[in-house]
């Protein structure tokens, strides 16, 4: 099982919707279906040939948080999420699907099923190193290196790792 943040949209704009319809989604909708894609090199191909107008670096990482995203992570793992002001959605990712006409008040297309849980997660409740990364600019990554954190948070316990100053 692995970990992963992921933004529904700039400042947290669709994840409310996404909790509702119970996935979570990127943009870059210009890029088709990634399964259909299914690698890497077809993936940075897809964006570059966009209107998005990257440097190459910019493809790169782009590229590689949509494989991630579609191609990397499976059914089973957990994925947190931000809603706005310190609280954090988690749930258990299900299977990739690219939705062609969102129906919904989320226009990304890339998608994936979650099961979300009913309690959230606070960042003042995280130790300072995960809450410093949950604070990273990039729309998806890995908190696999928070898993025993992230857990007992999951499991609503205190974490107090010796980095968290005691209140």
């Amino acid at each position: 099982m692995a970990y992963y943040l992921v933004r529904i949209g700039e400042g947290s704009k669709y994840a409310k919707e996404a909790k509702r319809g119970g996935f979570v989604a990127v943009g870059w909708n210009q890029v088709p279906n990634l399964l259909d894609l299914g690698t890497l090199a077809k993936i940075k191909d897809k964006l570059s040939r966009t209107t998005y107008d990257y440097t190459p670096t910019q493809v790169a990482v782009h590229a590689g948080q949509l494989r991630r995203f579609g191609l990397e992570m499976t059914q089973g793992d957990i994925v947190v999420s931000p809603l706005g002001g310190g609280e954090y959605l988690v749930g258990k990712v299900g299977e990739y699907y690219f939705e062609n006409s969102p129906k919904d008040d989320c226009p990304y297309r890339h998608r994936r099923k979650v099961d979300w849980h009913e309690h959230l997660i606070l960042k003042e409740d995280m130790s300072t190193n995960l809450a410093y990364s949950v604070g990273g600019l990039l729309t998806i990554f890995s908190l696999d290196r928070y898993a025993t954190e992230l857990n007992a948070l999951i499991a609503g316990r205190t974490y107090t790792p010796a980095e968290k100053p005691q209140r």
